[in-house]
Order: C-alpha cells, then sequence, then structure tokens
C-alpha cells in the first residue's frame, strides 16, 4: 500500500532518491550508514520508505542526502512541481534565486504538512522514532 499522498509527490521523490543511490552503487544500508556518519540517525527501513513511496525524508536529512546522494533543495523541490516541464525547469535552476528560495520554504511547509496528516491517518507512514 502506497503512503498518503495528497500533494502526488512521493513518486518522483521516490525515483529521484532510488537513482541516485543506484548511481553511486550504493545500497540502502550503506546510504543509512552514510547518512548516520553526517550526523542523521537513519535506518535501512527509512530508506527503504522514502524510495518505495511510503514517507518522505523530513527537512532535517535534507543535508545528509546532500552529502551522501549530492541531492539538493533543488532536487528535492523539483519533485513537488506539478509537470515534468516544471521539474526540468526547476532542475536547471532556470528561476532566480529568490524564487528557488521562495519556492523552497514552500516545499518544507509542505513536508511538515504531510507529516502532520500522516501522523493523523493510521499507518501514515511518518517516520517517528518511537
Amino acid at each position: 500500500m502506497k503512503g498518503y499522498d495528497p500533494l502526488g509527490v512521493l513518486s518522483p521523490l521516490a525515483t529521484l532518491l532510488s537513482e541516485r543511490r543506484n548511481q553511486r552503487n550504493l545500497k540502502q544500508s550503506e546510504l543509512a550508514e552514510c547518512m548516520t556518519q553526517h550526523g542523521d540517525r537513519v535506518t535501512q527501513g527509512m530508506i527503504s520508505g522514502w524510495e518505495r513511496g511510503h514517507s518522505i525524508p523530513s527537512e532535517r536529512y535534507w543535508p545528509s542526502l546532500e552529502r551522501c546522494l549530492g541531492v539538493t533543495p533543488d532536487d528535492l523541490g523539483s519533485c513537488f512541481a506539478a509537470s515534468e516541464s516544471e521539474r526540468a525547469l526547476l532542475r536547471e535552476k532556470a528561476l532566480p534565486k529568490e524564487t528557488r528560495e521562495a519556492l523552497a520554504k514552500i516545499v518544507r511547509d509542505l513536508i511538515a504538512a504531510h507529516e502532520r496528516e500522516a501522523q493523523e491517518v493510521p499507518g501514515g507512514g511518518a517516520d517517528t522514532d518511537a
């Protein structure tokens, strides 16, 4: 069963993370270890959930994803664009810096809202430390 995805971003995000990990010839457990070495307590199960579209990595993991996979905030933000052409535009960084920064804030707000909603849905998919 796929995660709760009212924004329609889980599939592009899952694809992005999986492709970048595979390009670097990393196993999910190796990515989790890399992210843990950069200060985030991440498990292979969390990586699997992100790549299968069951959850979204919260913003606190973005710096580790950038270090370990080369996934930038712009790359992550492109997953929230409505169409492939919008995602391509964001990937090319054709938008002014101010616009990208505003979009990054919107993305952070959307992720926070998704995490809140996922916690309210039984079997929601937000990462927890419980």
